[in-house]
């Protein structure tokens, strides 16, 4: 007998069974067509993605929406934008996989395989798609008013719901009935006379994954029972909406429908009462018929049974063409036998596993976690108890084992199942066989019930503090263990870490269950929690999102290779055990019986399974069958630990393979929603003891796990499952976020801004005051006001912003937008006071790091920097007393000219200030002052280089080096630049005391300032400009880029100033001009509006003129008019001038050094940067054009070669030295001179780098 499988669609649809017809497209059309969906889906959600991330950025306050968060503010999330799943995919069907030459095994194995499979798929779809509507159903805001027909309206929007889980209950009786039916055809007593099924028949093989996946089924279906029965709106609304119907059905005319349909309504809510919400869904999947007469066409050939071998005969003694199967479970002692060997193993597992849990072990420090705990699995081992019951109607077998079941339920009186739901054994068990209760004489059951949940309440809650001790310790342990880099890759490190792994879930599996027990006892037996109990689970939160964000981290490609690598180890050990049983049973007999065959197949089949892929859920399922089959005889093959060490591997592997779902299931908080009455008081304990503030990143995690555990679908993450209500559930979504930061800004950020606001007043009230009156006016109630004032700062220095569903909420913006807008409504107010809030805001930085925005209000026009303008007249004074940064583009005082103490420094916005205040005019007046300055210093230049002494030195070096160059490798010597300064030097000095070639020097170096500040006002006035006009479309104005290339406009043009010439309202071409609006504009705006409108363009034109004209290029101006002038005969002694630039770079090196040195020693003359020099070089050599000359010299190459020399010498030097003995001071000597070398190599790369730089100004 085979299972059919089912489809449940993603419009909550299902399917029995869905026959397609032949294809229209061929399987290669069909997967192109496939591809390309896919990639228009996920290119539609990477377009989305990208849109979401260019929003302006927006922040409000206390949060900030995700796709909108600046970039510049540092956020600590634990959910990664890229994610590794680590659980195996398998692509293979079980046919496929089953590679064995036993024909009954593999096809007992793909009938239970498929089973499996199915009852897997059916609780996934169960937990994924029925429980969050079912909890949540009949949830409300509070903000929105009960409207009278709402519940009836709700109750409608969820009839589809309810289809689907009338649907779905029907899909599991049939399963579970087929499985069932399944068992008793393997374990049959008519089976023992055939060899080939003795082996399964004798009951020797147990398929304990069979049963315990019919157990989880069963645990889905008594859950959904549970769900309904505790959610009291269900019934409340059905009630309701049937009398709704009622009224219907007697009016029908006035509702536009007929009697009947009406009357199928009712039918139909009938049916959905009596099968799922009426306690039945558990109850109807026993009360069906497990005997059947199953009918298969088609004869022996179309049997699908393991019986399989027998003809069918009519009663007429003919062979008829189909085959009747008998399967009887009631009277199959054979299989009530197997039931009962299951129930006892399966329940025996769960008691050694609780044996090591969490309440029972964890009050003993040293006792080792437990592994994967199967409490939960205690509700399908009732489940399967029940119906072993209700199967064989024997009550007396098992009286012993349902002693122990009670006796066991003692120790966990409840265990949760869902949302708000919880399970309670002994309810469950009073209530679906309370015969049992009489037989084992029990009298009163619910006294008991509630005398054993009082007592177990007890005892948890006075062991409560040392569990969560125990726990910290534990947890702290491991992830400091977790959390280092594992970077060997070893059988040992391997082993650790995998160790670790099944560890950090395991406690996170008690954590979660310590949790919810905590919590719902006390709701059962009615008792309250107090503050400290609060805090104590609060703290176990903690830790469980704490164990998921130690995963989180080591969720990388690393961790995948390892788990990879622990599979295979695994594998290994259990591939390694299985060759040797092979090779056991291979050699024992010559002659195998049926049991021997068996067991080879099953073992070949494991080996099979264990080689030729990874660990998928496919895989161990097959596996388990086969190592039931492989492993059934023990006796002279292998030893019990042998044994008990393979299921040991087995289950590693189970886990480690899936150990992302385990996780993520353990440290799932959704309970909270239901349980939001904590919060108010964890926050209120969080801002009393700031030392605990880390506590709130956990919590808030935590508390986003019921948006996407409960009230978002957990298909997509994002479809609300609320779908009774209106919108479908989007508004429990929002309702559900403002309240938790409701609860957030009401318990901590508005008591914390009042804390620091409070404290910064009362420090500078304490500052303020002279010592005599402080003494006089203290008193107990002030002093208290100041020592109650908590450490608040930390939740600036160790708080993060925080993620919350779509939000960012981050505390320190809050607080600072606060008393931001606190100060300055005050300070508007009360002008007089912005000193004291001016001091507050400096307090609130160095305290507790809040950036306030300044509260000063000015009583005139804001600062705008140094005027250009009157730097413009002082250009003189200007550029000896301040320094230029040519990378930058700015201008530093100089210390030593000023005795004030701060530095003046002009940039770009400076000038875009005074251009904005003075007009663009005093562009062209800046550049006439800087020609004219320019023309003086220029004559001084020319008047230095015309002086005797220094031309006879530069063409005697001149001539030295054309003489012989070749021999010096066209390189300028070193030794002859440092001879050039020292004859200048000897020549003497000037007025101020320093030498004629450092004058000289800073004759240059101004020229260069003068131009670093023309440069400067041109970027300053396209800032300008730019600002200005930046809604501007620059197409606006074609005629300007047809102006610039034609040289007959530009001269007859409009120049910058204004528009002159051809005032007849015509361009050249005779066309009307597009530019004079008053032409445009005649006849429709009167003529004042038109010239107004006209005047406006001709501005808006000027500046767009200028900012695109390459007019504005004032270096190219000033080159032009000077190299006209120098190059004349009457100034042929400046032609030297290159040779002299190398003497200049060494005075200018020396000055530089001098000027860093004095900077770490608070100097008056220090300085860092004087780019003015290496831009006045350039200009000049451009001007004279002996760029060529001074290129041939190749000086900074000859600087670098001699310096290197200088250093190779050095150090070959110190070798020599460091073999004597009593050198240190020579040593030393020798350490200084390395360091001059490096200092003069250093400077002369950073000049070589600014006239590199200066150069690009001047290129053709």
């Amino acid at each position: 007998m085979s299972v059919a499988g089912s489809t449940f669609g993603g419009q909550n649809t299902y399917l029995y069974d869905e026959f397609i017809e032949a294809p229209d497209l061929t399987p290669q059309e069909q997967h192109y067509e496939n591809l390309k969906s896919f990639l228009q889906s996920y290119n539609e959600k990477i377009r989305n993605v990208q849109e979401s991330l260019r929003d302006e950025v927006v922040t409000h306050g206390l949060y900030t929406k995700i796709n909108n968060y600046s970039s510049t503010n540092t956020i600590t999330t634990s959910d990664p934008i890229i994610q590794f799943h680590f659980t195996p995919i398998e692509t293979l069907h079980y046919d496929e996989l089953l590679q064995t030459e036993h024909a009954v095994l593999k096809k007992v194995l793909l009938v239970f395989a498929q089973l499996i499979e199915e009852m897997n798929f059916l609780i996934s779809f169960a937990k994924n798609n029925l429980y969050s509507p079912l909890s949540i159903f009949g949830i409300q805001v509070e903000e929105e008013e009960d409207l009278e027909g709402e519940k009836q309206l709700q109750f409608g929007r969820a009839i589809p719901l309810l289809m689907d889980l009338w649907n779905f209950c029907a899909r599991c009786n049939l399963v579970v009935k087929h499985t069932i039916q399944q068992l008793a055809s393997l374990y049959n007593p008519q089976m023992l006379k055939d060899k080939q099924l003795s082996t399964f028949s004798s009951g020797v093989v147990h398929l304990d994954i069979v049963y315990q996946t019919l157990g989880n089924l069963l645990t889905v279906l008594i859950t959904l029972d549970e769900i309904i029965i505790q959610n009291n709106n269900f019934q409340h609304y059905l009630t309701l909406y049937k009398r709704m119907i009622s009224k219907v059905m007697s009016e029908p005319e006035r509702y536009g429908t007929t009697k009947q349909n009406a009357g199928k309504i009712y039918y139909l809510l009938e049916k959905i009462e009596g099968d799922v919400l009426d306690d039945s869904i558990f109850k109807s999947c026993l009360n069906q018929a497990f005997d059947e007469t199953i009918v298969y066409p088609g004869g022996s050939n179309n049997a699908s049974t393991p019986t399989g071998n027998e003809t069918p005969v009519s009663p007429t003694g003919e062979v008829s063409g189909e085959e009747i199967v008998n399967v009887t479970v009631q009277r199959n002692n054979v299989l009530k036998q197997e039931f009962e060997f299951q129930l006892k193993n399966y329940f025996s597992e769960i008691q050694n596993t609780f044996q090591n849990s969490l309440i029972v072990q964890l009050q003993v420090p040293n006792t080792p976690p437990t592994d994967i705990e199967k409490i939960e699995e205690f509700i399908g081992l009732t489940g399967l108890y029940i119906l072993y019951v209700n199967l064989w109607m024997d009550h007396q077998s098992l009286k012993k084992f349902f002693k122990q079941i009670w006796e066991f339920q003692r120790k966990i009186p409840i265990i949760h199942l869902f949302g708000n739901t919880v399970f309670s054994p002994a309810e469950f068990l009073t209530t679906k066989i309370p015969d049992m209760m009489r037989i084992i004489g029990i009298k009163n059951p619910k006294k008991e019930i509630d005398s054993d949940r009082l007592r177990y309440l007890e005892n948890l809650t006075k062991n409560f503090p040392i569990i969560i001790s125990n726990l910290v310790l534990r947890i702290e342990v491991f992830q400091s263990r977790f959390e280092s880099n594992l970077e060997l890759i070893g059988k040992d490190s391997i082993a650790l870490e995998a160790t670790l792994i099944l560890q950090g879930i395991s406690l996170a599996n008690q954590i979660s269950y310590l949790i919810k027990t905590f919590f719902y006892i006390h709701i059962l037996t009615g008792k309250s929690l107090n503050i400290e109990k609060v805090n104590y689970c609060c703290q176990a939160i903690e830790m469980l999102k704490s164990l998921e964000m130690s995963f989180v981290k080591k969720m990388t490609e690393q961790l995948g290779y390892h788990i990879s690598v622990m599979l295979e180890f695994l594998t290994f050990k259990v591939q390694k055990f299985l060759t040797i049983l092979r090779n056991r049973l291979s050699q024992t007999k010559k002659k195998q019986s049926n049991f021997d065959i068996d067991q080879l197949a099953g073992v070949l089949l494991s080996l099979h399974l264990l080689d030729s892929g990874s660990p998928s859920k496919k895989r161990l399922t097959l596996l388990k069958m086969a190592l039931n089959v492989a492993l059934f005889r023990t006796s002279g093959l292998f030893k019990d630990t042998e044994f008990f060490e393979v299921l040991e591997n087995i289950s590693k592997l189970e886990v480690l393979s899936n150990f992302t779902e385990h996780l993520y299931k353990y440290t799932d908080c959704s309970f909270l929603y239901w349980n939001r009455s904590i919060i108010p008081v964890f926050f209120g304990s969080i801002f009393e003891n700031p030392s605990k503030v880390l506590q709130l990143t956990f919590m808030v995690k935590a508390l986003q796990d019921p948006v996407y555990g409960i009230l978002l679908s957990k298909r997509d993450a994002s479809t609300p499952n609320g779908i009774h209500l209106k919108d479908g559930g989007k508004s429990l979504v929002d309702s559900y976020k403002n309240e938790i930061i409701s609860h957030l800004t009401k318990n901590i950020l508005d008591p914390l801004c009042q804390e620091i606001e409070t404290d910064l007043r009362l420090n500078i009230h304490n500052a303020n005051n002279n010592n005599d009156q402080l003494q006089k006016r203290k008193s107990v109630k002030g002093e208290a006001l100041i020592s109650t004032v908590k450490d608040v700062s930390l939740f600036f220095k160790t708080l993060q912003p925080m993620k919350f569903y779509d939000e960012y909420i981050n505390v320190q913006k809050y607080v600072e937008n606060y008393l931001s807008r606190t100060f300055y409504e005050f300070t508007v107010i009360a002008n007089h006071d912005w000193k004291n809030y001016e001091e507050m805001r400096s307090l609130a930085l160095q305290k507790y790091n809040l950036t306030l925005v300044n509260s000063y209000l000015p009583g005139q026009t804001l600062d705008q920097g140094l005027d250009v303008l009157e730097i413009t007249r002082n250009i003189h004074t200007f550029v000896t007393k301040f320094s230029y940064h040519l990378n930058s583009n700015i201008f530093i005082e100089q210390p030593g000219k000023t005795d004030a103490k701060n530095l003046h420094v002009l940039n770009i916005r400076h000038v875009a200030n005074s251009i904005r205040t003075h007009g663009t005019g005093i562009m062209n007046t800046t550049i006439n002052f800087v020609y004219r300055y320019l023309g003086k210093k220029l004559y001084v230049f020319s008047q230095f280089l015309f002086d005797d002494h220094i031309k006879s030195l530069l063409i005697k070096d001149n001539r030295f080096y054309k003489e012989e160059a070749l021999k010096l490798d066209n390189k300028f010597p070193f030794k002859k630049a440092k001879k050039l300064v020292k004859d200048i030097k000897n020549l003497g000095a000037a007025s101020s005391g320093i030498s004629y070639l450092d004058q000289f020097r800073l004759l240059i170096t101004e020229i260069g300032n003068a131009l670093g500040y023309v440069r400067m006002v041109r970027a300053g006035g396209l800032r300008y400009i730019a600002d200005a006009i930046q809604f501007v479309p620059i197409n606006s104005f074609p005629d300007i880029v047809d102006e610039e290339k034609s040289e007959g406009n530009e001269q007859n043009g409009p120049q910058e100033g204004g528009q002159e010439g051809n005032t007849d309202n015509t361009n050249n071409s005779g066309k009307v001009d597009a530019n004079n609006i008053s032409v445009l504009c005649k006849n429709i705006f009167s003529d004042e509006t038109a010239e107004a409108a006209n005047q406006l363009h001709q501005v808006v034109y000027n500046m767009t003129k200028i900012s695109q004209s390459s007019k504005s290029d004032y270096f190219k101006t000033l080159e032009t008019v000077f190299k006209n002038e120098l190059q004349k005969e009457q100034n042929s002694h400046l032609k030297n001038f290159f040779i002299i630039i190398p003497a200049l770079t060494l005075s200018f090196v020396d000055a530089m050094l001098i000027s860093k040195d004095k900077m770490l020693r608070s100097g008056k003359e220090a300085n860092f940067t004087d780019d003015g020099f290496a831009l006045g070089v350039t200009f000049i050599l451009k001007v004279l054009s002996q760029n060529g000359a001074f290129d041939s010299l190749h000086w900074f190459e000859s600087v670098a070669k001699t310096l290197n020399e200088e250093r190779n010498e050095t150090r070959k030097k110190m070798s020599e030295v460091e073999k004597k003995k009593k050198v240190e001071d020579e040593l030393q000597t020798m350490k200084l001179t390395l360091n001059r070398i490096d200092s003069y190599k250093r400077e002369f790369e950073l000049l070589f780098f600014s006239f590199s730089g200066a150069k690009v100004f001047f290129r053709d």
